[in-house]
């Protein structure tokens, strides 16, 4: 694939191949993202933020329960 008079690899297209094409799992993140961006993952959560949605959950199962009992009834 010669498409330059002159031998050898242009970096910058080939960055740019390798950004627009290279698969990224989901949940990474952008594959374009600079070096100095970190992935946010569980550890970005606060504690708060974790004890409002255990709390969520609990009153979700509760609910849940409930209603499979009155169901029962």
């Amino acid at each position: 694939m010669h498409t330059q008079p002159e031998d050898g690899l242009e970096i910058a297209s080939a960055n740019e191949i390798q950004r627009s094409s290279a698969w990224v799992p989901p949940l990474t993140g952008d594959s374009c993202s600079s070096d100095n961006e970190f992935l946010a993952g569980p550890e970005s959560m606060t504690d708060e933020e974790l004890l409002e949605e255990l709390s969520r959950f609990e009153n979700e199962a509760l609910e849940a329960h409930r209603g499979l009992q009155e169901g029962a009834d």
